[in-house]
């Protein structure tokens, strides 16, 4: 009957790494969509040209490093949607999503391997909002809820 010992802070730091500790590093599941293997290497390929360009925008004057790095955001959006954002893209809706949902496994398969969860953050940057619009009607679909769409300013004075 060997056990670990188990040590509960009580110190705030302590308290946030136990709560850290606890939460599970796993990819969200890719439900009722295989990511083609084009896709997956496409998105790759892009990954990487992302790090450099990023890498390079960062290394740039001081006064320019956030807008430079904004830019490369912006391209790799612009690849995605072909327009600056999800609402406005004029690509065929299912290849967003399978090109959003390699972008997520490339980035976080790369986060793992480096066990560097910043690593994440291209995909949410570049795809987030393609990943939630999927996610949303996957969830949907199993469950039969409908998709209720609204503008946010009809909330306006609300709360």
């Amino acid at each position: 009957m060997d056990r670990k010992p188990v040590y509960r802070s009580t110190s705030i730091l302590g308290q946030i790494y136990d709560a850290f500790q606890s939460c599970k590093n796993e990819k969200l599941p890719v439900q009722g969509n295989n990511v083609p293997d084009s896709c997956l290497s496409l998105c790759k390929e892009r990954y990487y040209a992302y790090k450099q360009d990023m890498t390079n925008a960062l290394k740039s004057n001081h006064i320019l490093k956030k807008d430079d790095a904004s830019s490369v955001i912006e391209k790799y959006k612009h690849m995605l949607y072909g327009a600056s954002d999800f609402k406005d893209t004029t690509r065929n809706i299912e290849h967003v999503y399978n090109e959003a949902l390699a972008i997520y496994h490339v980035s976080y398969d790369y986060a793992k391997k480096l066990n560097d969860i910043a690593k994440c953050g291209f995909a949410w940057k570049v795809a987030g909002s393609a990943l939630c619009a999927y996610y949303q009607k996957i969830h949907c679909m199993n469950t039969g809820d409908r998709e209720i769409t609204f503008v946010s300013s009809a909330f306006d004075g609300v709360f």
